[in-house]
């Protein structure tokens, strides 16, 4: 007998959150890609660095640091990083149900 899948609407919102992030991080990967003139000071690479920073400071101070032109590396860190917004954004919306139940039982 096969499970049937149920998903509840916390994971479905988390999932929207991730699935924006990453949208949201492919866009500012895409811009900062695009050659620039640089002028006097050039920044490349900063907005790659910033979409990932939960990734890139403990990889960059425990291994190595990350290619921001490879597009495995940039895909695996905003992988990693939208399962970490995914697993915030649930646990906020959980925690919160539980507190709100929590009151309005008389807690």
């Amino acid at each position: 007998m096969m499970a049937s899948l149920r998903i509840s609407a916390f994971h479905l919102i988390a999932l929207g959150f991730a699935l924006v992030y990453i949208g949201v991080a492919a866009g500012f990967i895409r811009e900062d890609r695009k050659p620039s003139l640089g002028g006097f000071i050039s920044l490349q690479g900063m907005g790659s660095f910033l979409v990932v920073l939960p990734v890139a400071l403990p990889v960059e101070s425990w291994y190595r640091k990350l290619n921001f032109r490879s597009n495995v590396e940039m895909g695996w860190a905003v992988v990693a990083c939208a399962t970490l917004v995914y697993g915030v954004v649930f646990c906020l919306i959980a925690g919160a149900v539980a507190i709100w139940r929590w009151f309005h039982a008389g807690g």
